[in-house]
């Protein structure tokens, strides 16, 4: 009907060959004025595993005017289980500029009474990716988010995870890792070599 804010058309086979664009084309998201779903269900099942997922979002959210920060947060359940989501970053056309690195200020997910927190920044020079995040887990629960995800975990009390990410082209890093839980303190450091096929 005329009330539709969207307008697709088909070209004829004629107009297919004589209209083939001389460059290559470009697109870039410089902001969102408003972004609101409700009620929109995702169901994915393994065969190989018969594990099925299920995620209904009860409300989303996203906004990135022009100049301003980039913010959102979902709401909803996983497997049965609560989730609640939200995040901070810098403004959208910082993603466009080589120049410029791009700010996750604040980002946190809980999913059965376990928050995982993140903040972090992606530089973006010509060639070269690279970025940092700081990471922390802490919640009381661990068997019920493992179940969430069909997967078997130790009841250990109250925990907490924290430490630093770091990703290069030839690798990536994570220092000062720090768990902790009623019964144990664990410190580590771990890096992963990339191959040259998988560089960023």
């Amino acid at each position: 009907n005329n009330d539709n804010n969207f307008t697709f058309s088909t070209p004829s086979q004629a107009d297919e060959t004589n209209t083939a664009p001389k460059d290559p084309a470009t697109f870039t998201l410089t902001d969102i004025d408003n972004v609101h779903l409700t009620d929109v269900s995702l169901a994915y099942h393994d065969e190989f595993s018969g594990t099925s997922y299920d995620f209904t979002i009860a409300e989303a959210t996203a906004s990135a005017p022009a100049g301003a920060q980039l913010t959102g947060s979902i709401r909803g359940v996983f497997n049965k289980v609560p989730v609640d989501a939200a995040f901070t970053g810098d403004e959208l056309n910082k993603l466009s500029l080589p120049e410029e690195p791009w700010r996750l200020k604040d980002g946190t997910v809980t999913i059965a009474d376990t928050t995982f927190s993140v903040t972090g920044r992606v530089a973006k020079d010509p060639g070269m990716f690279s970025g940092f995040m700081d990471i922390a887990l802490k919640g009381a629960d661990l068997p019920v988010l493992g179940n969430s995800f069909d997967v078997s975990l130790p009841d250990i009390g109250t925990f907490s995870l924290h430490s630093r990410v770091r990703v290069s082209p030839a690798a990536i890093q994570a220092t000062d890792i720090t768990f902790e839980s009623d019964a144990m303190v664990l410190n580590s450091d771990l890096s992963c070599g990339l191959p040259a096929t998988a560089r960023f």
